[in-house]
């Protein structure tokens, strides 16, 4: 005898109609889906256990492996570019194709993948974009197909790229961060969202001021959630409560530029700060208190340097200016690292654990500029002491003499990218690294810094 269990089957069938066009009605959707849903569930069988998820296993007895790494594509328009931001697909397994570019209009501000994006179901397989001065995209992750917008529009009419988002627990609703406020959108009805102020007007000192950095939602699936600001300043909110904050965080002393929640232990928040060479962690019950500091080296750079917990709430992986990756055992009341190692050779944006293998993704670079020297575009260099005028002297009419001006428009400093690079990480000895030149060959999706 077999059975299935219900709530997967429900779960299934809202997934898919998340995706479909609003004018299509359920029940064409229902009957239409009805043969690829049961033809693609899992039978269990009576006398079997029922199947479960396990967060994969991760051992620091031996300092990890690069099984893979790779470097972002040359480009003569834009040589300066390097990888900013990489994020696993949520199936661990198969994300963007290294050789799909997805070329956009302006930079990209943020990105994240729809939370049941898989590659063998193309209707989920997708990501958003926040593009500079555009609509949020939704974007098929196979061919780069825009596939909805979502609008935030300002008191000038001027469309507004949200500085983070996030999908809440259930992902029925998209949350989009920026100056002042939070947009809240319909997942499924793509167009215009609702806004949540989180300070009354301008001049008012009451709320949380400033660009909104990060948005993390608790992960017990209560509706509460984590919002930073570039202000110092990070509130707790809850979805019932609206633009309502439930509590504000104490502690902070610079810009906060991630927030992120326990993914077991729901009451523990951790959050980063912009030149600050600490990670601070606080006990949401009681939050005027911060409960422990995690050091890393990032004071020195005003990069957004990212970092991240494993899915089961074991390690803290971050990077730092230097290109070393330091893990924190969270089980202990220890605050030094547990295993330091050398990763890159240049800061490390952002680290990413794979939620179903014992893998670390990190990517790193960086842009340096030289004093000594200005580099044209051609890539030559010419000396800094060089003056922007010339002046000669010419006889007037009347046997006087004038100076002329011969002006001379000097090249402008171009940044130079010492370590642009993706890595894999394997936390079991045993492999060798694989090394491309176009990218990665294990699947991640990956942002270059544009141009801004």
């Amino acid at each position: 005898m077999y059975q299935i269990r219900q709530n997967t089957v429900v779960e299934i069938v809202n997934d898919h109609f998340q995706l479909f066009p609003p004018t299509t009605t359920p029940a064409t959707i229902l009957i239409s889906q009805a043969f690829k849903l049961f033809s693609s569930l899992v039978y269990i069988s009576m006398d079997e256990p029922p199947l479960a998820w396990h967060p994969p296993a991760i051992s620091l007895s031996s300092p990890p492996i690069a099984v893979a790494q790779g470097r972002p594509r040359e480009s003569e328009e834009y040589p300066e570019n390097f990888f900013r931001c990489a994020k696993w697909c949520p199936d661990g397994g198969c994300a963007l194709d290294v050789d799909l570019v997805f070329r956009q209009p302006s930079p990209i501000v943020d990105f994240a993948w729809y939370p049941g994006a898989t590659a063998s179901n193309p209707s989920s397989y997708c990501f958003l974009a926040s593009v500079r001065e555009c609509p949020v995209k939704l974007l098929d992750a196979s061919n780069g197909r825009l596939r909805a917008s979502y609008k935030l529009v300002d008191h000038r009419e001027r469309q507004i790229a949200p500085h983070c988002l996030a999908f809440n627990c259930m992902a029925t609703h998209l949350y989009c961060g920026y100056e002042d406020a939070i947009e809240v959108f319909d997942f499924q009805q793509p167009g215009e969202g609702t806004k949540l102020p989180t300070t009354p007007s301008k001049k008012s000192r009451d709320g949380m001021k400033g660009i909104v950095s990060s948005i993390s939602f608790c992960s017990d699936y209560s509706g509460l959630y984590a919002a930073s600001s570039l202000a110092s300043a990070i509130a707790l909110f809850s979805e019932q409560t609206g633009a309502d904050p439930v509590a504000y965080l104490d502690g902070m002393a610079a810009p906060v530029t991630q927030v992120k929640f326990d993914p077991m232990r729901p009451h523990i928040l951790y959050a980063a700060q912009r030149r600050s060479n600490e990670i601070l962690c606080w006990d949401v019950r009681e939050p005027l208190e911060v409960l422990r500091s995690f050091a890393r080296k990032s004071a020195g750079t005003n990069q957004k340097l990212l970092f991240d917990i494993d899915p089961a709430g074991r390690w803290l992986a971050t990077g730092d200016q230097d290109g070393y990756i330091s893990m924190f055992d969270l089980h202990t009341e220890n605050s030094e690292p547990t295993i330091k190692f050398k990763a890159h050779d240049d800061s490390i944006g952002s680290l990413a654990f794979n939620p179903v293998d014992a893998t670390l993704l990190s990517v790193s670079g960086s842009r340096h500029f030289d004093d000594s020297s200005v580099i044209s575009h051609s890539g030559g260099s010419e000396s800094s002491d060089s003056s922007d005028s010339e002046s000669e002297w010419d006889e007037d009419d009347e046997g006087g003499y004038m100076r002329n001006y011969i002006r001379r428009r000097r090249q402008p400093i171009r940044p130079l990218v010492v370590d642009s690079s993706v890595k894999i990480w394997k936390f079991s000895p045993g492999e060798d690294v694989r090394q491309t030149d176009t990218g990665m060959q294990n699947q991640t999706m990956s942002e270059n810094s544009g141009t801004g």
